[in-house]
């Protein structure tokens, strides 16, 4: 018989081998191989830094653009710190000329949602502005302002879109109220 050739000695040494695999074979187990992850997944980081470009809508569309860094502990909710740098301009009735103020201030950001999906978040802004024209005897003088916002959003992978609107108060001139609407791209680097 071609199948039964001496092994070992002798043909029952095949057999022996044979008959032990299948014994053991029941109590193998195989370690499982992990699938490669897709780079393109978005996946919660603790920390992350996005830079963002923001257009304000009250008065004349002005621009602006921003840094910020976010905390992610966990549970849907975050928290951010925001450094903005903004032009404002608006026109006033009979006069030909737009007045603009540069505006710096910082945000302190709280805000739920994480991923992608919708998010909403509250904040509080507080910076010093800086006149750059009319009236002229004020150019280049500077006034403080703070106040409070609420915003709402959505994010896709590494990119979201905002909308917020604050109030407060502004020592521009004696003291006044100040609002912004303003909406927001902003890109996650890393």
């Amino acid at each position: 018989m071609m199948g039964l050739t001496r092994v070992g000695g002798t043909p029952w040494f095949v057999a022996a081998v044979l008959a032990a695999g299948t014994v053991a074979a029941p109590n193998l187990q195989a370690q499982e191989v992990e699938l490669p992850v897709d780079s393109t997944e978005t996946r919660e980081r603790p920390f992350s830094v996005s830079l963002g470009l923001r257009l304000e809508l009250m008065g004349v569309a002005s621009p602006g653009a921003s840094v910020g860094m976010t905390l992610t502990p966990g549970r849907g909710l975050w928290f951010s710190a925001e450094y903005l740098a903004q032009m404002v301009r608006w026109r006033v009735q009979y006069d030909p000329h737009t007045r603009r103020d540069h505006v710096h201030f910082g945000r302190l950001v709280a805000g739920v949602g994480t991923g992608d999906g919708p998010i909403l978040f509250v904040f509080y802004e507080r910076g010093s502005a800086t006149i750059k024209t009319h009236p002229e005897s004020w150019r280049g003088r500077t006034y403080d302002m703070s106040g409070i916002g609420l915003g709402a959003g959505y994010t896709a992978r590494r990119v979201t879109a905002t909308l917020d609107l604050s109030i407060g108060g502004a020592n521009r001139s004696s003291g006044s109220l100040y609002a912004s609407l303003g909406a927001s791209l902003r890109f996650r680097l890393f």
